[in-house]
């Protein structure tokens, strides 16, 4: 079957995983080698001060101070993050009566002096708490919790600390247990306050479960030479792991490209350096891995990795695009014609503005008025609330049957990333990116 023609059928399945599977309470979004991990929370009882200084601790003691933290053998960043809602509703006197919460982590909150959270039997004289939360996550699913309004106090003689209660309960919502380490889930003041690495690892395998938030791809780049992740080169190193005149591809790590002195490319800095005459001088082509003597002002763009696993090498370097406008209106009048078919996803796709990444092919815009597609031309739109990308065999492993949708996106193979990156409140996600290599040929 012609691909064009299952061209919006692959849209509208991708669009149906990613925007109405069922979402845990704490969430994993993996993007490209960067996993977000999302806290819900709903609070009953509490005032808008309260809620904010209690996701502000857990949002501030989780990142640490650079504001992430890092995961797996390729030290992939990891940013912690709390969504919040407050129960308005006079009648939800607590998370199950009349109705229970189930969008989030429900806590409850009240006077400590009058009503003091006691621990899960609730018997009278059983040790009080300042707060707690009923048993332990698995992989993210919802908990609720009794707090009070003495969680975070000051510590006494603390000079202006404050416990972190709330990121200690927090810890519970990602699968970890009471005394997990020397850290925060021992200690909720003093020095040892703090996630260690073993709880941040933790809690973003048992979020992430199933998940692969940081393979081997990742470590390209990082400085050395990684031959148990399968590089052959790495572009950071020094040596770069190849041998003159081969450059180290940036993509994949692997040596790849001979580079030609009679067009101004060196396989080294120093190479280039010792033969290039011109102003301004040097610089690293991250297209090809070699050193160019430019001749005027140029700025490289910084790619390191690519978004899938190329086993065959590097890519060649982007080519003119061989998409006419003739396939793109095709392409339009055939996803307008099927849209219909999901009334739901047409809803929530109804006004979009896309940049599609097209690996050696092109570069592709299009726009959603309504629920269907109406300016579509090449090249990019910087007022874009989405961009999209795969890779060639991924999106012909999915064609021919021979890979669902949902192992691509647990596997890597197809990430995604609504504008505003992991912050996007509508897309949920960081990173939703499909590199269409080829696909519009028939």
């Amino acid at each position: 079957m012609n691909k064009k023609f299952l061209l919006p059928f692959l849209f509208i399945f991708i669009l149906s995983i990613v925007c109405f599977s069922a979402s845990a309470n704490t969430e994993c979004i993996v993007g490209d080698c960067e996993v977000e991990i999302i806290i819900n929370l709903a609070f009953i009882g509490a005032n808008d001060s309260y809620i904010y200084d209690m996701a502000d601790d857990i949002e501030s003691v989780w990142n640490g101070p650079n504001g992430f933290q890092t995961t797996g053998d390729c030290k992939c960043k990891v940013t912690f993050s709390v969504k919040l809602k407050k129960v308005t509703d006079p009648n939800q006197k607590n998370c199950t009566h009349p109705q229970p919460v189930t969008d989030a982590h429900c806590i409850m909150v009240t006077d400590y002096t009058t009503d003091p959270p006691r621990n899960q039997s609730n018997i009278t004289g059983a040790k009080l708490y300042m707060g707690y939360m009923y048993g332990v996550s698995e992989n993210g699913g919802s908990l609720q919790g009794w707090w009070s309004d003495e969680m975070n106090r000051p510590v006494e003689g603390g000079n202006g600390e404050r416990y972190h209660d709330a990121a200690h309960e927090a810890g519970h919502m990602m699968g970890l247990q009471d005394n997990e380490g020397d850290g925060l889930m021992s200690h909720t003041s003093g020095p040892n306050a703090k996630p260690t690495q073993e709880n941040i690892d933790s809690a973003v395998k048992n979020v992430c479960k199933g998940k692969d938030y940081c393979p081997n791809r990742c470590c390209c780049g990082n400085g050395k030479v990684d031959k148990d992740k399968g590089e052959g080169c790495d572009p950071k190193a020094t040596p770069t792991g190849c041998t003159s005149p081969e450059s180290c591809c940036p993509y994949c790590c692997h040596c790849g490209k001979i580079c030609d002195p009679k067009k101004g490319e060196y396989p080294s800095q120093e190479e280039c350096k010792k033969n290039c005459k011109t102003q301004p001088g040097c610089m690293y082509n991250y297209e090809t891995g070699c050193w160019d003597c430019l001749d005027e002002p140029f700025q490289a763009t910084f790619t390191m990795y690519d978004s899938s696993t190329r086993p065959k090498g590097c890519p060649e370097p982007l080519e003119e695009s061989k998409i006419s406008q003739e396939e793109l209106e095709d392409i339009k009048t055939m996803y307008n014609n099927n849209i219909g078919a999901a009334p739901v996803i047409s809803k929530f796709f109804a006004n979009e503005r896309i940049n599609l990444y097209i690996d050696g092919t092109g570069e592709v815009f299009f726009e959603t008025v309504n629920g269907v597609v109406g300016v579509i031309h090449e090249g990019f739109e910087p007022d874009h609330t989405l961009n999209m990308f795969t890779d060639s065999e991924t999106v012909d492993m999915i064609l021919a049957g021979e890979m669902s949708v949902e192992q691509a996106l647990d596997e890597g193979r197809i990430t995604y990333d609504g504008e505003g990156a992991f912050k996007s409140v509508k897309f949920g996600f960081a990173k939703l990116m499909f590199w269409f290599y080829e696909i519009f040929a028939d």
